[in-house]
């Protein structure tokens, strides 16, 4: 015990001094970053004014591939929709389409009345058309070609309600919507009833100012300048999870460095992250400047990227910088844990889940085993197992039917003896 404590120490120690966030500009031209996306390990880079720049190393330098974009402004960028190198282009004077990096076409088209383009994206043609474009004032517009013509998609819509920040498709064939996040609040669309619908309850103030959308299935987050919320009932309800803080985006990665599969990152005046949407962790951001704010964030296999913009000042990067650190060291990988030599208990798969849900785990001796599963205040509310069971690798289904939308833990119990838990989320 001593042994491991020493060590963790040493790793904190080393870890605070050590990881700074990377300043990676080299071949950036001096514009705000706006917005990033990734396909596998390359990352694209969208800046105000300069055009769009890739890395294929971590940043350590950066590929102009501006090419002939008409506007060189750029709100958002969507990559990899139909193949590694295709690119939809959201600028303020309209949308583009590349499918090699460097030639671009400007699919501004008949319909299409307002050209300050906040995102560029394929849609669902079972609830609106192929591809879906969101305005800064002109709201929503889809076309089954994603060179246009457009129609306008604004049935519901109206004021502030027009200006469109963000955008979230779900299908799963029994659960088909969008969710557009707005500087009205939060709008919801599904073929059940087809117009936008405000789903703004419990947000007020800059809380209606809804800058980033994610979610993962039906459980949503938003990102205001109010703060993150969370919906786990289709946007009927929103709790605030971290307030009074301004917020520009939230996002959420797959990777095998958490224990539940997945990381979520929320940025803007400041940075945190969470591993199951109820613990929200601050960022380090030791090596970014005072006061910068953060302005776009996306992940690859191996590192965080962060485009931050700074106030005008003295400095190599009056209008902001790129900044890159390992997840590893982001997420403060410091915890020392082995499970006990009695078993050995896996991450529920998928999570979240609406239905049912796989666990597997494994038993060093035949022993007596249980599996239960508590609420957030550790109410036992299911049991599974119950049995003497062989040496070796088993598994089990969980089942939601009697569960409501959250977060739970589930325990494994091996002859009466806590081994392990994780935490696994419900979201129908």
């Amino acid at each position: 015990m001593k042994k491991n404590l020493l060590l963790l120490l040493t790793v904190c120690w080393a870890t605070s001094i050590f990881a700074q966030w990377n300043l990676i500009n080299n071949g950036l031209s001096n514009f705000p970053p706006t917005s990033l996306s990734h396909y596998g390990d390359t990352v694209a880079l969208g800046t105000f004014g300069g055009g769009i720049f890739k890395t294929d190393n971590n940043g350590e330098n950066w590929t102009d591939i501006t090419g002939d974009l008409g506007n060189k402004f750029v709100n958002y960028l969507e990559t990899g929709w139909n193949g590694p190198g295709w690119l939809m282009v959201s600028t303020k004077g309209g949308p583009y389409f590349s499918m090699d990096q460097m030639t671009y076409e400007n699919c501004t088209s008949t319909g299409l009345s307002n050209t300050d383009v906040t995102f560029f994206s394929s849609g669902d043609d079972e609830l609106a058309d192929d591809f879906m474009i969101g305005t800064n004032g002109g709201g929503l517009f889809t076309s089954g070609d994603y060179n246009g013509p457009w129609t306008a998609f604004n049935s519901g819509l109206s004021g502030s309600g027009l200006i469109v920040n963000d955008f979230y498709h779900y299908d799963d064939n029994s659960v088909k919507f969008f969710a557009m996040a707005s500087d009205n609040g939060v709008y919801l669309y599904t073929s059940a009833n087809p117009t936008w619908v405000s789903k703004s309850n419990g947000l007020s103030g800059d809380a209606l100012s809804v800058q980033g959308i994610a979610g993962l299935g039906t459980a949503l987050l938003i990102a205001t300048k109010a703060g993150l919320f969370m919906s786990l009932d289709l946007c009927e309800t929103w709790t605030p999870l971290i307030p009074n803080q301004m917020l520009k985006g939230v996002t959420i990665v797959n990777s095998t460095l958490s224990a539940t599969g997945f990381f979520m990152f929320t940025y803007g005046a400041n940075g945190f992250y969470s591993e199951d949407f109820m613990t929200w962790i601050p960022i380090d951001m030791g090596g970014v400047p005072a006061g910068a704010t953060i302005n776009c964030m996306t992940a690859n296999s191996t590192h965080l990227f962060i485009g931050v913009e700074t106030a005008k000042k003295s400095t190599s990067i009056t209008n902001g910088g790129m900044y890159n650190k390992p997840i590893s060291q982001v997420v403060g990988m410091l915890e020392i844990s082995t499970q006990p030599q009695d078993g050995l208990l896996s991450q529920n798969f998928p999570n979240p889940f609406k239905q049912t849900a796989q666990i597997t785990y494994t038993l060093q001796n035949q022993a007596k085993v249980s599996i239960k599963v508590n609420d957030l205040y550790g109410r036992e509310i299911q049991s599974y197992v119950n049995a003497f069971q062989d040496k070796g690798k088993h598994a089990l289904s969980l089942d939601a039917a009697n569960l409501q939308n959250g977060i739970y833990y589930y325990t494994l119990f091996v002859n009466d003896q806590k081994v392990a838990s994780k935490r696994m989320l419900v979201a129908k």
